[in-house]
């Protein structure tokens, strides 16, 4: 699970690999209004603009199989 405060800047990477060495592209639901996933780098970032409570799930993906996981925000 994640946290933060409305207006301060967050960043943190997502940690995935793949058996075969393929190049992995990544993607994610849920995000607070102001924070968004980099699909090349697996970074998510930017300043929450609204407080509550976020279902998030994130993923990494070769192209042919995917792995999914899920946090509360």
């Amino acid at each position: 699970n994640r946290s933060g405060l409305v207006g301060l800047p967050v960043s943190f990477a997502l940690s995935a690999s793949d058996p075969n060495g393929d190049v992995l592209g990544y993607a994610a639901s849920g995000l607070p209004p102001g924070v968004s996933i980099d699909p090349l780098t697996g970074v998510i970032s930017g300043q929450p603009t609204a407080a509550g409570s976020y279902d998030v799930v994130v993923a990494a993906s070769d192209g042919l199989n995917s792995a999914t996981a899920s946090f509360l925000w």
